[in-house]
């Protein structure tokens, strides 16, 4: 799977020479002296441990105990990412399951104490292998002081082709709502940084479930508006507001 996703994204024999993976590695804490060895031998710009819960269970420890993720995190994280070489370590973890609070990954807070920087990942349109979708890195952490808030990607299947760049409203932005579409993002607007729930837009349309989550879905594929939570908690915003001669025409109402 991985393989057929590099072709499809352009991956040469060139660029996948640069590539070291590793799947299903078992790394332990007595391994890290041989991963720092490879690290200095492979020199990498970065490193991905996918995921968290997996490595920090190969080293037998557990992912709720502050001092079991601060060993990980120190042992290998931290000295991976202090090499002369200075490469970019990215962890990738998952939320909680009640996704109520996205400023932390589930189990101990330790894991974002010790990182640097931290984002959620947030599918705000779906996407597959036949279908161009967004994805918004909402950053939670800035130790740094200097990463970007707010990242927007398209990602997604088009003509056999796995995209992944970052969002350009005047290349990707291809949308002509209808009045019903105007209506909503009208509404959406106004709510600001609050953003408004499905519930709450079906009394503003005077729609049913299916037909508000398709007017939904018609703007955040457009780029207009994104959602944010998860579960009880997902509401839309407006992140890219039309002014002026720019507003989608209006076509026929539904």
């Amino acid at each position: 799977m991985t393989g057929s996703r590099l072709r499809a994204m352009g991956i040469g024999p060139e660029d996948a020479a640069r590539l070291h993976y590793f799947p299903f590695t078992s790394l332990s804490l007595p391994d890290v002296p041989a991963l720092i060895n490879e690290v200095a031998e492979c020199n990498p710009a970065l490193i991905i441990f996918d995921s968290m819960a997996d490595v920090l269970s190969a080293s037998g420890l557990d992912e709720n105990e502050a001092n079991d993720v601060t060993k990980w995190m120190v042992s290998v994280a931290v000295q991976t990412s202090r090499m002369p070489i200075a490469p970019c370590v990215i962890i990738l973890d998952h939320n909680t399951k009640d996704g109520e609070n996205v400023k932390y990954s589930r189990g101990s807070g330790a894991k974002k104490a010790k990182a640097d920087v931290m984002f959620l990942v947030n599918r705000t349109a779906e996407f597959d292998t036949n279908t161009m979708g967004r994805v918004r890195l909402e950053r939670t952490k800035n130790r740094p002081g200097i990463m970007a808030e707010n990242m927007l990607f398209v990602v997604g299947g088009e003509d056999g082709r796995l995209i992944v760049e970052q969002f350009d409203a005047a290349k990707h932005e291809t949308f002509a709502a209808n009045t019903l579409d105007m209506k909503a993002l009208n509404a959406i607007q106004e709510m600001g940084e609050t953003g408004m729930g499905r519930l709450q837009l079906e009394g503003v349309l005077g729609l049913r479930e299916t037909a508000t989550q398709a007017t939904l879905n018609r703007l955040e594929k457009a780029g207009y508006i994104e959602r944010r939570g998860i579960a009880r908690n997902m509401r839309w915003v407006c992140i890219n507001p039309p002014a002026g001669d720019s507003y989608p025409p209006a076509g026929d109402s539904q």
